[in-house]
């Protein structure tokens, strides 16, 4: 066994430590992230519901009502998502209510809203819901970071599958209580972003949308058959290979997101555990050879 070399060595310990320190430092400013932008998501919904982008009026002058039981996160990136809304707008005179709810637990939590205003109240069809799962999220990013130049097929297909189970089986506290699979797939951060930007657009977007999708697939089937006809076509096996690592790439990611990956950007301290973990491929580099990595 060859072992690892003292300048990578170094890399690695400098790698770690910063993931666990974006870990520990980042769980409450994640949290918070996570919160916010759930919360950003039932204001949205309630602004369509009560008709408000459509009246043109500006925004609704309310108040901000959430339980003082709640965690103080929670209650920050309440009062941060009404702060940062084109349709509603803190101030005096209310003319409604804005009530916003969190249940659940700080691993895996819902928030739910409501509008109550002249007599009469709005509830957001479903709760929007978010986890945050930091600690298997840095797990990962090591284990991708020490295995992909070297096993760039299996790593990207094995990240994809464990990503998506830890998604769908890790548990839910009761309340907000376990989704069904329709409500994980229409509920994550994907679909639900393609449906909202598709929403505002209104059906002429959507269809322009579909219709470049659309357009961008028949020119790379006619491209693949030009290159065919004048032998510069990739073989289909390769081709194949390259599918499968975009699809692998794109169900990993997704399943990062739900699993908190985004807030965790977003807070900063995703970005720190990124910008680390480049250490260990910088000093690969230097060395010219793999990734740090013991080999027989």
């Amino acid at each position: 066994m060859r072992s690892l070399g003292r300048g990578a060595l170094g890399a690695w310990a400098f790698a770690v430590a910063c993931v666990l320190i974006a870990v520990m430092a980042g769980q409450e400013a994640t949290l918070r992230e996570a919160a916010r932008e759930a919360a950003a998501h039932q204001l949205d919904e309630l602004a369509n519901l009560a008709g408000l982008r459509e009246a043109g009026a500006g925004a609704l002058a309310v108040e901000l009502d959430s339980d003082r039981d709640a965690p103080k996160w929670a209650r920050e990136a309440f009062a941060e998502a009404v702060a940062a809304s084109h349709d509603f707008a803190r101030r005096s005179p209310a003319v409604g209510v804005v009530v916003l709810e969190v249940v659940g637990s700080e691993r895996a939590f819902a928030v739910a809203g409501a509008l109550w205003r002249q007599g009469w109240a709005l509830r957001t069809p479903a709760p929007t819901r978010a986890r945050v799962e930091l600690g298997l999220l840095a797990a990962v990013l090591l284990v991708c970071v020490a295995t992909a130049r070297r096993f760039p097929v299996a790593t990207v297909w094995a990240l994809a599958l464990g990503l998506q189970a830890a998604a769908w089986l890790a548990p839910w506290p009761d309340p907000p209580g376990r989704p069904t699979g329709w409500e994980v797939i229409a509920g994550g951060p994907w679909a639900r972003s393609l449906r909202d930007f598709a929403a505002a657009g209104g059906p002429v977007q959507a269809a322009t949308l579909a219709g470049l999708a659309a357009g961008t697939g028949l020119l790379a089937w006619f491209d693949h058959r030009r290159s065919l006809r004048t032998g510069r076509a990739l073989p289909r096996r390769r081709v194949l290979i390259l599918l499968g690592q975009v699809v692998a790439g794109a169900l990993a990611l997704e399943a990062a997101v739900r699993l908190g990956l985004w807030a965790w950007l977003c807070a900063g301290w995703g970005l720190l555990a990124l910008a680390a973990l480049a250490a260990p491929l910088l000093a690969a580099r230097v060395r010219g050879g793999h990734p740090p990595a013991t080999t027989p």
